[in-house]
């Protein structure tokens, strides 16, 4: 998920040439903590509506600032864009002189959306962004800068970028959810010296039970990129604790092996499982049948389909001990009073043929 971004040629219409103004001054290049040295309606392209104000930045090396800017674009998405003040301009990137600043250019580089080669890797966000500098490398100095957008309140895309020369400009790294995107540290936005070390993607599988394949991505901050590590399948929002449907049921059952026992002392083994249910599962694994697991990632529930009293599902999990490939009987329990609603209990289980434990 690498992807290196330079200059933008043919993203920016020429911008408009503002009035030069000569002035004695001890630095060219703005200080650190000012604002942008130009109005943004004489830089920005027609349809860029900003979003928010510009800020401040650094992560390319030098003492001066950059100006990252949110803007919205195509009537909807948010993309972001730096504005980084140097003292040369290359001939062929499209830059803008400063006013009250003879020998500085205003040069900009949009992170995304980006249409050069194989870089078109999206947006930002949809309904709002923020942003981070982040010292990867922990040598004391910020290098990279993290962006996250939102879904209705949710994360759903996170962009790394970092600075590569004023040829190139920046890099950009990109990874998506819509079912959301976390942090494997849950508090890392909010701390300062909190190094990131993964981040866990959701995305929505349009199914009736609501289930999400959730993705970790190692963070590697030396070769800029988010390193996909491993899957597995989830619900999108939290574990129900009793499914409306077969296949949800048995996953709930599985990931809800890490629980210990509720208040009334049931664990899942007793609470979703019959008496015959118990007995298969133990057959399969034993004296190690009923305990807690700590580490539960599923490959593989499938849709049995259209629903009858009697519903047979197949899955592919990995727990403490090991991986087990396996189908399941449901049988459906229908309600016998009005404050109640249809359940689903596994009334056995075994290998799926050509499988061995």
């Amino acid at each position: 998920m690498r992807h290196h971004f330079s200059f933008c040629r043919s993203i920016l219409p020429l911008l408009l040439i503002v009035p030069l103004f000569v002035v004695s001054c001890s630095s060219l290049l703005p200080e650190r903590g000012t604002t942008l040295p130009i109005r943004l309606k004489d830089i920005l392209p027609a349809d860029w509506q900003p979003v928010g104000e510009p800020i401040t930045v650094n992560v390319d090396g030098d003492d001066p600032p950059e100006w990252l800017l949110f803007f919205r674009y195509d009537e909807g998405p948010i993309g972001a864009v730096i504005y980084d003040a140097q003292s040369n301009a290359s001939p062929d990137s499209i830059s803008e002189r400063l006013p009250l600043q003879p020998t500085a250019f205003l040069v900009p580089y949009v992170l995304l959306p980006n249409t050069e080669k194989d870089r078109g890797l999206g947006y930002i966000g949809d309904d709002r962004a923020e942003s981070r500098e982040v010292d990867g490398d922990l040598d004391g100095r910020a290098e990279t800068l993290l962006l996250r957008g939102y879904w209705n309140g949710v994360v759903t895309r996170l962009t790394m970028a970092w600075w590569i020369s004023p040829a190139e400009g920046y890099g950009i790294a990109h990874v998506m959810g819509d079912g959301g995107i976390e942090f494997e540290d849950k508090e890392f936005w909010q701390k300062e010296d909190q190094r990131l070390k993964a981040v866990i993607t959701r995305h929505r599988q349009n199914d009736r039970n609501n289930f999400c394949l959730a993705k970790r991505y190692r963070v590697d901050f030396k070769s800029h990129a988010f390193v996909w590590e491993y899957s597995w399948l989830t619900f999108c929002g939290k574990v129900p604790s009793d499914p409306i449907y077969p296949e949800g049921t048995v996953l709930s059952f599985l990931l809800q092996q890490k629980n210990p026992p509720d208040q009334e002392g049931k664990s899942v083994f007793h609470r979703l499982m019959t008496e015959a249910g118990r007995a298969a599962w133990q057959q399969i694994f034993g004296e190690k049948a009923f305990q807690q697991r700590s580490v539960i990632r599923v490959l593989l529930v499938e849709n049995p389909g259209p629903l009858a009293d009697k519903m047979t599902v197949r899955t592919d999990h990995r727990d403490d001990f090991g991986r087990h490939r396996l189908t399941w009987e449901l049988v459906r329990q229908r309600p016998t009073q009005i404050t109640e609603t249809v359940a689903w209990r596994i009334n056995g289980v075994w290998l799926t043929p050509g499988e061995e434990q």
